[in-house]
Formats: C-alpha cells, structure tokens, sequence
C-alpha cells in the first residue's frame, strides 16, 4: 500500500512540474547583423575580429544591451571587416536558416569597403606608375595590408605639403575608365542590396531589415580635391539608390534604410577616428550615434505599427457593432427611415475609415479583419491546482494512516 502511494505521489508530482507554464526567451526577440567592419566594430579598444564576442562600445552591443540581449544566444553577428556588399550577400546567403527564420531584426551596413576597393584599385595603378613621386616623398604601401593601405591615402590627400603627388594622383583616380568603373560598381551596389533583402525575405517575409548606407568621411579633407569630390558624388548616388528601396514596393515590405551619410555629415572629426588615429572607423561618440538611430528607427516604427493597429481594431469593432444593432432591429421603433439612412451611411463611413488607415499603416502580418485579442490559457494553472489539492489529500490520507497504525500498536 505504501509503495503505491509513494508511486501515485510521484506521478501527480511530474505532472505538476510538466503542467507548470515556461517562461522562454521569446523568439521575435533575436537580432541577427551581417556587414562590414561598422558592424564588427573595428577600431575600438577591445576589438578583436571573432564574431563571438562584441566590444563594449559597438552600436551592436549596446542595442544587444539595451534590449536585454545575449550575443551568440540571441544577437548574431556575422559581419567582418573587409566585406564588400557582394561580400556580405555571400554571407547571407550562407547563413543559418533557422536562426534567421527566428529574427525580429536584421540589419547590416554595406558600400564602405565598394568603394574603398574600387578607388583605392585605380589609386595603387597610380601610385605604381609614379614611383619617382612616392620615393620622393618617402612613402610606404602595402598593397596586401588594406587598412595601412587606407592610412596612407589619408595622410597623402590631407597634407598640403604633397599637392603635387596629390594632383597626379587625382588625375588617374579621376579619369574617363576610372568614372565609368566607378558607375559600374554603384549599379552592383544596388542589385547586391536588392538581392539581400530578397534573400532575407524568403527565409523570413516579416523581419524588420534595417540597411545602414555608407558615409563619407573624405568631407572632412581640407582642402578637397578631385578626388574627394568624386568619392562624395559617388557615395551620395549610393545613398540615394540605398533610401529608393523604401519607395519600391517589390521589396519595401519591414524595410528600414538609415542614411549615414546625413546623419554624420559635419560630425567626421568627432564620431570617427579620421581626427585622432586617420581612421575613417565610428568612433565611441559614432557607434553611440548610430545606436542612437536604430534604436529610434525601430521603436518609431514599432509604436506606430501599434497605433495604427489598436485604431484600426477599434474602429472595426464600432463598425461591427452598428452593423449589428442595425441589422438585430434593436433601433428604436419610431426612428424614421431617414435616421437609420443615416446610421446606415456612417457604418459606411466609418468601414471606409477603417480601410484608409489600414492602407496607410505600416504593413503586418495579421489582416485588420482577423485582429483579435487571445484569450489567457488557464489550463496549466488548472492541472496545477489539481495536482496541488491531489498531493496534499494524498500526504494527509498517508499521515492519518500513520498516526492510526502508532495508536494501535501501543
């Protein structure tokens, strides 16, 4: 007798603990980065280039801590430093479809390391036919070391002293070939940024995909020179194709575009290392700043998401209801006709309503017709509350029965 209570205890126990809610990180919380050397935070102190850890100053880490966020359990990041938006297509494409599938937000920066690549290509092919220039002013450049390459170029076009080796330069970075590759590759831009966010949308259609477009930190190079002046033409044509997705409805569905370049436009010297180190990088103060911007992007869109969606279901309750009063004749029988015309015309009214401002809301997932609010689910609680009351009737039964058995052996 005693086992099979023992035994009947334990089973009642495992369903109490079975029967008890879960609470588990919501899924719609994961945020997954792909991208250049922005998102991977290179240039600030504790930068180390694994994917597995962030610095402490990266605008990925401080949204990660702003949201409550675990990197590698709930924020992903795949982006490296190097990547191109071909690049970063590449990695997208590779990337875990289950963890994707599970993203609240994907972002990524992309256009730096185009455009970076594509003139710093024409400005080697210059700087190898002007050798007697180079040597002259005693430079050095490391055409397999991409970053001490980019120094290079900077202290070259900010020093006035080399204005000769600048304008010879300039003019082969600057040329018909040159301009026309330059066009080239802004158009491969767009069809990369394109097929990312479609890449993005066949694993998961209703993610928020924030593209973060480049900027452009030769504007604080005084004085300018042909050659800043066509990386600033150039960078603000991918800006512009960049913020076009928005209006294209093929791929505008969720679809953020933060435009760096006008944010940071005067702010160079102090969001970015270009004053201190010669390093066009973020900053502590620029990734502070770009957090700043996702951060009111996404809870912008967020809060009038939910406005829009609590008015729309609102007025669809309001229309319902007239319909129904209307319909159920439970109007007042000495309404006249023209009264209830009138009711009649502003149910109609008011349905018409409710399709502009679904119209004009920013698009979800559930249609306004099916907005319903889901009702608690009480039965853990219930099983729980039974298997409690069954526990405790089965420990008093066991007690009694023991207090009795004593009683009678004395």
């Amino acid at each position: 007798m005693k086992k099979r209570i023992v035994c009947f205890t334990t089973m009642l126990l495992c369903l109490l603990l079975f029967s008890l809610p879960v609470s588990a990180a919501p899924e719609d919380d994961v945020t997954v980065a792909f991208g250049d050397s922005i998102v991977a935070g290179y240039a600030l102190d504790g930068y180390s280039g694994s994917s597995d850890e962030l610095t402490k100053d990266s605008f990925l880490q401080l949204w990660a801590d702003d949201h409550g966020l675990k990197v590698n359990e709930s924020v992903y990041c795949f982006a490296k430093t190097g990547y191109t938006s071909e690049n970063i297509l590449a990695s997208v494409k590779k990337a875990d479809k289950d963890t994707l599938s599970k993203a609240k937000v994907v972002l990524f920066t992309a256009g730096g390391n185009d455009v970076m690549d594509t003139y710093g290509e024409f400005f080697m092919k210059a700087i190898m036919s002007n050798m007697e220039l180079i040597q002259k002013y005693n430079l050095q450049f490391n055409v397999m070391d991409h970053n001490a390459t980019e120094k290079s170029i900077l202290s070259v076009l900010s020093d006035p002293d080399k204005k000769e080796l600048v304008d010879t330069l300039v003019g082969y970075c600057t040329n018909e070939e040159a301009q026309s590759t330059y066009q080239t590759m802004i158009s491969n831009y767009e069809a990369n940024l394109r097929a990312i966010v479609e890449t993005i949308r066949k694993v998961n259609p209703d993610a928020e995909i924030v593209i973060m477009s480049t900027y452009d930190p030769l504007q604080s190079i005084d004085p300018p020179n042909g050659l800043t002046s066509s990386v600033g033409e150039t960078i603000k044509e991918m800006d512009k194709r960049a913020l076009a997705l928005m209006q294209d409805s093929s791929c505008n569905h969720h679809l953020h575009v933060i435009s760096l370049l006008n944010d940071f436009e005067g702010k160079y010297q102090d969001w970015t290392f270009i004053g201190s180190k010669s390093d066009i990088h973020p900053s502590v103060e620029g990734h502070a700043e770009i957090f700043r911007l996702l951060k009111a992007e996404l809870d912008t869109n967020t809060e009038q998401s939910s406005a829009a969606e609590s008015s729309a279901e609102s007025s669809a309750q309001s229309t319902a209801q007239s319909a129904v009063t209307e319909s159920s004749g439970t109007s007042e029988p000495s309404a006249p006709a023209s009264s209830r015309t009138e009711k009649k015309k502003e149910a109609e009214q008011a349905a018409a309503s409710v399709e502009q401002e679904s119209v004009s809301a920013p698009k979800t997932n559930i249609p306004a017709n099916e907005i319903k609010s889901e009702s608690p689910n009480f039965v853990p609680y219930i099983l729980c509350g039974v298997a409690c009351i069954c526990v405790a009737a089965i420990v008093i039964v066991f007690v009694i029965k023991r207090v009795r058995t004593k009683k009678s052996s004395k």
